[in-house]
């Protein structure tokens, strides 16, 4: 399925900006929320083009890696990107050796993980202890759902499930301590707590 997915997102890189809508002001509150700090290590799981980019950096990381499986889109989000403290990596996050984040997310990208189970045990992983997870949309899920509805789409996407649902794959490996389902975003996040 990876490389069904890599495929059709390199096959709309080009274009993907000029038709996906973000609420920058969403994504400055989500951030907010979840407490994302200056000065720690960050990583952005399926960074696309690079939305997240402008918003992480005004947190000045002290160390920055986006990852994406598209090579398509991590050129997009390099060339957007150009000259600023970010390190892109095209690849799979279960092939992610890097370690010891603190903070982890996946914006706009979840319903493309069709192992949630996998995808929490490899971020439960790559975190620090303390270290928090971020599952976020900038958009309702009756919204996503909507989008990934599509036959087009249902090869490459899962329907997103109510928030409650999804955090069964990660409660084993964090303490949750966000589940947000509303008509204006969707947010599951917590924090790793390792001996």
């Amino acid at each position: 399925m990876s490389s069904f997915i890599k495929d059709f997102f390199n096959q709309k890189a080009e274009s993907w900006d000029s038709h996906i809508q973000n609420d920058h002001a969403m994504i400055t509150a989500i951030l907010k929320l979840t407490g994302l700090k200056p000065k720690q290590k960050v990583l952005d799981v399926g960074c696309g083009t690079g939305v997240l980019v402008p918003h992480i950096l005004k947190y000045t990381p002290a160390d920055y890696h986006a990852i994406d499986l598209s090579e398509k889109m991590i050129e997009r989000a390099k060339h957007k990107a150009a000259g600023l403290p970010v390190q892109f990596h095209c690849m799979d996050i279960l092939e992610l050796t890097e370690k010891d984040f603190d903070f982890a997310i996946v914006f706009n990208a979840y319903p493309h993980f069709p192992e949630p189970a996998k995808l929490a045990a490899k971020l439960c992983q790559s975190l620090a202890s303390g270290g928090r997870f971020v599952i976020a949309h900038d958009h309702s899920r009756h919204t996503i759902n909507s989008r990934h509805h599509a036959q087009a789409v249902q090869p490459l996407s899962r329907i997103l499930q109510p928030v409650a649902i999804e955090a069964q794959a990660f409660a084993p490996y964090f303490k949750l301590d966000i589940l947000a389902d509303s008509p204006d975003c969707y947010v599951l996040s917590g924090v790793v707590d390792k001996i």
